[in-house]
Protein backbone atom coordinates (compact mmCIF):
# COMPACT_ATOMS: atom_id res chain seq x y z
CA UNK A 1 0.00 0.00 0.00
CA UNK A 2 1.42 3.25 -0.89
CA UNK A 3 1.59 6.35 1.13
CA UNK A 4 -0.37 9.50 -0.14
CA UNK A 5 2.16 12.28 -0.10
CA UNK A 6 0.35 15.96 0.82
CA UNK A 7 2.54 18.49 -1.34
CA UNK A 8 2.38 22.07 -1.20
CA UNK A 9 3.17 24.02 -3.97
CA UNK A 10 3.75 27.98 -4.33
CA UNK A 11 3.78 30.29 -6.53
CA UNK A 12 6.90 31.12 -8.81
CA UNK A 13 9.04 33.68 -8.95
CA UNK A 14 7.82 34.11 -12.65
CA UNK A 15 4.35 34.22 -11.79
CA UNK A 16 4.66 36.86 -9.23
CA UNK A 17 6.57 39.17 -11.40
CA UNK A 18 3.72 38.75 -13.98
CA UNK A 19 1.22 39.57 -11.58
CA UNK A 20 2.95 42.43 -10.27
CA UNK A 21 3.80 44.00 -13.67
CA UNK A 22 -0.36 43.63 -14.45
CA UNK A 23 -1.12 45.59 -11.42
CA UNK A 24 1.65 48.66 -12.17
CA UNK A 25 0.40 48.81 -15.85
CA UNK A 26 -3.32 48.92 -14.65
CA UNK A 27 -2.36 51.56 -12.25
CA UNK A 28 -0.40 53.62 -14.29
CA UNK A 29 -3.19 53.74 -17.19
CA UNK A 30 -5.35 54.68 -14.29
CA UNK A 31 -3.24 57.28 -12.30
CA UNK A 32 -2.90 58.78 -16.65
CA UNK A 33 -6.42 58.99 -17.14
CA UNK A 34 -6.79 60.88 -13.56
CA UNK A 35 -4.26 63.13 -14.53
CA UNK A 36 -5.69 64.42 -18.01
CA UNK A 37 -9.02 64.83 -16.88
CA UNK A 38 -7.88 67.43 -14.04
CA UNK A 39 -5.96 69.12 -16.54
CA UNK A 40 -8.48 68.95 -18.90
CA UNK A 41 -10.62 70.77 -15.58
CA UNK A 42 -8.02 73.52 -14.78
CA UNK A 43 -7.93 74.12 -18.88
CA UNK A 44 -11.97 74.77 -18.96
CA UNK A 45 -11.44 76.89 -15.52
CA UNK A 46 -8.75 78.86 -16.94
CA UNK A 47 -11.10 79.90 -20.07
CA UNK A 48 -13.85 80.90 -18.19
CA UNK A 49 -12.24 83.23 -15.98
CA UNK A 50 -10.00 84.26 -19.42
CA UNK A 51 -13.74 85.19 -21.27
CA UNK A 52 -15.84 86.19 -18.22
CA UNK A 53 -17.59 82.72 -17.95
CA UNK A 54 -17.89 83.23 -13.87
CA UNK A 55 -20.10 86.00 -14.72
CA UNK A 56 -21.69 85.45 -18.00
CA UNK A 57 -25.27 86.66 -16.46
CA UNK A 58 -23.72 90.59 -15.44
CA UNK A 59 -21.80 90.11 -19.37
CA UNK A 60 -24.74 89.35 -20.78
CA UNK A 61 -27.07 92.09 -19.11
CA UNK A 62 -24.58 94.56 -20.27
CA UNK A 63 -24.97 93.48 -23.87
CA UNK A 64 -29.18 93.47 -23.66
CA UNK A 65 -28.65 97.12 -22.00
CA UNK A 66 -25.84 98.31 -24.19
CA UNK A 67 -28.78 97.13 -27.51
CA UNK A 68 -31.70 98.40 -25.62
CA UNK A 69 -30.01 101.70 -24.78
CA UNK A 70 -30.37 103.04 -28.84
CA UNK A 71 -33.52 101.39 -29.44
CA UNK A 72 -34.97 104.92 -30.07
CA UNK A 73 -32.56 106.26 -32.08
CA UNK A 74 -33.71 103.37 -34.79
CA UNK A 75 -37.09 105.40 -35.34
CA UNK A 76 -37.25 108.96 -35.86
CA UNK A 77 -39.97 110.45 -33.07
CA UNK A 78 -42.09 112.18 -35.46
CA UNK A 79 -43.02 116.08 -34.30
CA UNK A 80 -45.79 118.50 -35.03
CA UNK A 81 -44.21 121.91 -36.74
CA UNK A 82 -47.04 124.49 -37.97
CA UNK A 83 -46.90 125.44 -41.39
CA UNK A 84 -46.41 129.27 -42.26
CA UNK A 85 -50.28 130.12 -42.99
CA UNK A 86 -50.96 128.38 -39.62
CA UNK A 87 -48.98 130.27 -38.34
CA UNK A 88 -50.02 133.15 -39.27
CA UNK A 89 -53.83 132.30 -38.33
CA UNK A 90 -52.65 131.61 -35.36
CA UNK A 91 -50.78 134.77 -34.53
CA UNK A 92 -53.85 136.82 -36.08
CA UNK A 93 -56.26 134.71 -33.56
CA UNK A 94 -54.01 135.88 -30.51
CA UNK A 95 -54.07 139.45 -31.62
CA UNK A 96 -57.81 139.79 -31.89
CA UNK A 97 -58.22 138.12 -28.51
CA UNK A 98 -56.08 140.53 -26.96
CA UNK A 99 -58.24 143.05 -28.61
CA UNK A 100 -61.36 141.80 -27.62
CA UNK A 101 -60.36 141.51 -24.37
CA UNK A 102 -58.60 144.43 -23.89
CA UNK A 103 -61.82 146.08 -25.14
CA UNK A 104 -60.82 147.76 -28.64
CA UNK A 105 -61.64 146.37 -32.07
CA UNK A 106 -64.48 144.72 -33.44
CA UNK A 107 -64.81 140.65 -32.64
CA UNK A 108 -63.48 138.59 -35.79
CA UNK A 109 -66.58 136.30 -36.78
CA UNK A 110 -64.13 133.96 -37.87
CA UNK A 111 -62.45 133.13 -34.06
CA UNK A 112 -65.76 132.82 -32.55
CA UNK A 113 -66.68 128.59 -32.21
CA UNK A 114 -69.44 127.52 -34.02
CA UNK A 115 -71.18 125.21 -31.67
CA UNK A 116 -71.27 121.73 -33.50
CA UNK A 117 -75.21 119.94 -34.07
CA UNK A 118 -75.67 116.95 -31.53
CA UNK A 119 -77.35 113.99 -32.84
CA UNK A 120 -80.29 113.00 -30.06
CA UNK A 121 -80.21 109.67 -30.80
CA UNK A 122 -83.84 107.77 -31.30
CA UNK A 123 -84.60 105.47 -28.34
CA UNK A 124 -85.10 101.50 -29.21
CA UNK A 125 -87.66 99.53 -28.18
CA UNK A 126 -86.19 97.65 -25.74
CA UNK A 127 -86.21 93.33 -26.21
CA UNK A 128 -88.58 93.17 -23.12
CA UNK A 129 -91.06 95.50 -24.51
CA UNK A 130 -91.17 94.13 -27.51
CA UNK A 131 -91.46 90.13 -26.66
CA UNK A 132 -94.62 91.62 -23.89
CA UNK A 133 -96.45 93.45 -26.70
CA UNK A 134 -96.89 90.30 -29.27
CA UNK A 135 -98.05 88.65 -26.11
CA UNK A 136 -99.99 91.13 -23.85
CA UNK A 137 -103.37 89.28 -22.87
CA UNK A 138 -104.64 92.51 -20.95
CA UNK A 139 -103.97 93.04 -17.47
CA UNK A 140 -103.20 96.08 -15.53
CA UNK A 141 -99.96 96.67 -13.87
CA UNK A 142 -98.57 95.28 -10.77
CA UNK A 143 -98.81 91.81 -11.84
CA UNK A 144 -96.95 91.17 -9.30
CA UNK A 145 -95.87 93.22 -6.11
CA UNK A 146 -93.96 92.95 -3.14
CA UNK A 147 -94.37 94.46 0.05
CA UNK A 148 -90.87 93.02 1.91
CA UNK A 149 -87.29 94.10 1.77
CA UNK A 150 -85.03 93.36 -1.59
CA UNK A 151 -82.42 91.02 -0.72
CA UNK A 152 -78.72 91.09 -2.50
CA UNK A 153 -76.65 87.92 -3.84
CA UNK A 154 -75.12 86.00 -0.95
CA UNK A 155 -78.16 86.78 1.47
CA UNK A 156 -79.23 83.62 3.00
CA UNK A 157 -82.14 81.77 1.97
CA UNK A 158 -84.39 83.16 -0.80
CA UNK A 159 -85.87 86.72 -1.65
CA UNK A 160 -86.67 89.34 -4.30
CA UNK A 161 -83.66 91.42 -5.37
CA UNK A 162 -85.47 93.74 -8.03
CA UNK A 163 -89.19 94.40 -8.87
CA UNK A 164 -90.29 96.50 -11.65
CA UNK A 165 -93.70 97.14 -12.97
CA UNK A 166 -93.68 97.40 -17.05
CA UNK A 167 -95.73 99.86 -19.07
CA UNK A 168 -97.66 96.34 -21.36
CA UNK A 169 -99.37 95.83 -17.23
CA UNK A 170 -95.66 92.96 -16.75
CA UNK A 171 -94.06 92.06 -13.55
CA UNK A 172 -89.82 91.62 -13.92
CA UNK A 173 -88.69 90.30 -11.13
CA UNK A 174 -84.95 89.63 -9.95
CA UNK A 175 -85.10 86.81 -7.63
CA UNK A 176 -82.24 85.09 -5.20
CA UNK A 177 -82.95 80.79 -4.68
CA UNK A 178 -80.84 79.70 -1.50
CA UNK A 179 -78.54 82.30 -1.12
CA UNK A 180 -76.33 82.10 -4.39
CA UNK A 181 -78.61 80.87 -7.06
CA UNK A 182 -80.56 84.45 -8.90
CA UNK A 183 -82.24 85.06 -12.04
CA UNK A 184 -85.04 87.08 -13.28
CA UNK A 185 -88.55 86.38 -14.83
CA UNK A 186 -91.27 88.34 -16.35
CA UNK A 187 -94.84 87.55 -15.36
CA UNK A 188 -98.14 88.90 -17.04
CA UNK A 189 -101.93 88.30 -16.00
CA UNK A 190 -104.38 86.87 -18.28
CA UNK A 191 -108.24 88.48 -18.72
CA UNK A 192 -109.67 84.94 -17.88
CA UNK A 193 -107.40 85.78 -14.11
CA UNK A 194 -104.28 83.30 -14.80
CA UNK A 195 -100.88 84.23 -14.64
CA UNK A 196 -98.18 83.30 -17.27
CA UNK A 197 -94.01 83.10 -16.52
CA UNK A 198 -91.23 83.21 -18.51
CA UNK A 199 -87.72 82.97 -17.32
CA UNK A 200 -85.27 85.94 -18.60
CA UNK A 201 -81.77 86.01 -17.25
CA UNK A 202 -81.81 82.46 -15.71
CA UNK A 203 -85.09 82.70 -14.70
CA UNK A 204 -85.45 78.87 -15.33
CA UNK A 205 -83.73 78.28 -12.60
CA UNK A 206 -85.36 80.09 -9.86
CA UNK A 207 -88.48 78.91 -10.98
CA UNK A 208 -87.86 75.39 -11.60
CA UNK A 209 -85.66 75.22 -8.19
CA UNK A 210 -88.58 76.85 -6.02
CA UNK A 211 -91.00 75.07 -7.57
CA UNK A 212 -89.05 71.50 -6.68
CA UNK A 213 -88.23 72.48 -3.56
CA UNK A 214 -92.07 72.44 -2.89
CA UNK A 215 -93.22 69.53 -4.37
CA UNK A 216 -95.17 71.17 -7.09
CA UNK A 217 -95.53 69.38 -10.11
CA UNK A 218 -94.36 71.44 -13.52
CA UNK A 219 -92.63 70.70 -17.05
CA UNK A 220 -89.02 71.51 -17.35
CA UNK A 221 -89.03 71.78 -21.31
CA UNK A 222 -90.91 75.51 -21.48
CA UNK A 223 -88.77 77.01 -18.28
CA UNK A 224 -85.27 75.63 -19.81
CA UNK A 225 -86.34 76.74 -22.99
CA UNK A 226 -87.01 80.05 -21.55
CA UNK A 227 -90.75 79.66 -23.04
CA UNK A 228 -93.91 81.47 -22.03
CA UNK A 229 -95.76 79.08 -20.09
CA UNK A 230 -99.13 79.47 -17.56
CA UNK A 231 -98.94 78.70 -14.05
CA UNK A 232 -101.30 76.54 -12.45
CA UNK A 233 -102.82 77.59 -8.71
CA UNK A 234 -100.50 75.70 -7.29
CA UNK A 235 -97.25 76.94 -9.14
CA UNK A 236 -98.60 80.12 -8.11
CA UNK A 237 -98.94 79.17 -4.54
CA UNK A 238 -95.31 78.01 -4.40
CA UNK A 239 -93.42 80.58 -5.91
CA UNK A 240 -95.38 83.15 -3.45
CA UNK A 241 -94.55 80.82 -0.47
CA UNK A 242 -90.70 80.84 -1.74
CA UNK A 243 -90.44 84.19 -2.38
CA UNK A 244 -93.03 86.07 -0.50
CA UNK A 245 -94.24 87.99 -3.88
CA UNK A 246 -98.26 88.40 -4.26
CA UNK A 247 -99.48 87.28 -7.35
CA UNK A 248 -102.66 90.06 -7.91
Amino acid sequence: MKKMSNSKRGFTLTEILIVTAIVVIVSAAAFTGVAITLSRARETQKNLKENNGDNFENAARSEVDAINKDAADFAEIPSYKPKDSEATEESSEDENSDESTNGGGDVDPKTTPTPLPTNTPTPKPSETSATTTAHNNGGGSGTVTFSGQTVTRGTAGSGVMSIDQNQDGSTTIGLLYNQWNDGSVQVWKNNNGTYDIKGLNNGGNVIGNALNSTGVSFNWDPINNNERFTLTDAQVTALESVYGIEFN
